[in-house]
């Protein structure tokens, strides 16, 4: 089945680009990697450094001829209608709800070709949550653009996938259309030795790790955590990801806090770590971030938010639903190093092997005649 990849281009190595590099390697694991043709939708940034006010301008009118926010422009549709024409593409899979648009624009031109659309959040109420937060006046012009989008693909699509229940709740409220499939983060098994149990009777202060970019939602978690529920601990904390040294400037110098930019391996800081704090408090989708502390075999304390889609038990992680309570499964908190259980959840249902089955499935269906 021919097969066309649609995705944007991130801005670094997050947490969407991960789920994105998972759907195009199953894909190609699936139908053959010569089968599966990719295109990156990205804004034209050349004047972007000579002249930033002309680019913004220019981006800004582009969003609105194009009612789209991911840089899709003329040019770009034209190379998308050669590649369907030349290749003869029977399947689309955008793995961006923001390219509803493009969805339609592609059936009414193409009605034989299946459209799949992957929503890695419900992008509307994660950028309405964005710009509460971050109070950025330019999302105000683009809330009408991403919900035009979203329900576009709704429309168009043959096969829509969300990551968890509450997306596809979320979507149905929205939009008046649920999930076909969830299919869950899920990450290629990187575990890269025999894990380090800690000893038992070891009394130093734990190591905590926080993983997460520099962005607005990483940012409202760790700076509540490091002002409300670390100076009631004796814990140690290392927050590491792209940007975060950005954070010397917002939150107070503290000799028990250890910061990091981008790390290539992070297998180090997670085998060092005792356990896993993910303080955070709103978003859509789910945590890359949760999974991959479930690779390493590390237990997790987390918020609400952390754990949605996840199936937690006691022995894999705790709930924390205030400050309070964070405070004392910390302080309370008897998990070393290596947590078996968690590495068995991981494997049961947060690997990509999981993932692969799913999508099978789907493609499966699409392929039956109608």
């Amino acid at each position: 089945m021919k097969t066309l990849f649609i995705a944007t281009k991130h801005n670094n190595f997050c947490g969407g680009e991960v789920c994105t590099l998972r759907n195009r390697s199953i894909l190609q694991d699936i139908l053959g990697s010569n089968s599966v043709t990719e295109v990156r939708i990205a804004r034209n940034n050349s004047l972007k450094e000579k002249h930033r006010l002309l680019w913004f301008g220019q981006g800004f009118f582009n969003d609105l001829r194009m009612c789209s926010i991911s840089g899709i422009d003329s040019k770009q549709f034209d190379n998308i209608k050669h590649i369907i024409c030349t290749e003869r593409i029977e399947l689309v899979f955008l793995d961006s709800s923001l390219l509803g648009l493009l969805a339609k624009k592609i059936k009414q031109q193409y009605p034989t070709v299946k459209i799949i659309t992957f929503f890695h959040n419900i992008e509307y109420l994660y950028y309405k949550r964005e710009l509460d937060i971050s109070q950025n006046v330019i999302l105000r012009y683009r809330l009408p653009i991403i919900r035009k989008n979203e329900q576009t693909a709704c429309l168009y699509s043959d096969a829509v996938i969300t990551l968890n229940e509450r997306d596809s709740q979320q979507l149905h409220s929205l939009y008046g259309r649920k999930a076909d499939y969830s299919i869950p983060i899920t990450l290629e098994d990187r575990l890269p030795s025999s894990p380090i149990d800690r000893d038992e009777t070891d009394k130093r202060p734990p190591n905590m790790l926080f993983v997460g970019s520099y962005f607005s939602m990483n940012i409202e978690g760790i700076r509540h955590f490091v002002q409300h529920i670390l100076p009631h601990t004796q814990a140690k904390l290392t927050i590491v990801g792209t940007g975060m040294k950005q954070l010397e400037e917002r939150i107070r110098k503290n000799e028990r806090i250890e910061l990091f930019d981008y790390v290539e391996d992070l297998s180090k800081l997670y085998e060092e770590a005792d356990f896993v704090v993910i303080p955070i408090y709103s978003g859509s989708g789910m945590k890359v971030k949760t999974a991959e502390a479930l690779m390493y075999g590390k237990y997790i304390i987390g918020t609400p938010e952390a754990f949605t889609g996840y199936s937690i038990s006691p022995e894999t992680g705790k709930l924390c639903t205030n400050d309070q309570k964070f405070i004392e499964a910390i302080n309370r908190c008897s998990q070393r190093g290596f947590n078996p259980a968690s590495r068995e959840l991981f494997l049961k249902k947060y690997s990509n092997l999981h993932a692969k089955e799913v999508f099978k499935e789907m493609i499966a269906h699409l392929n039956e005649p109608t």
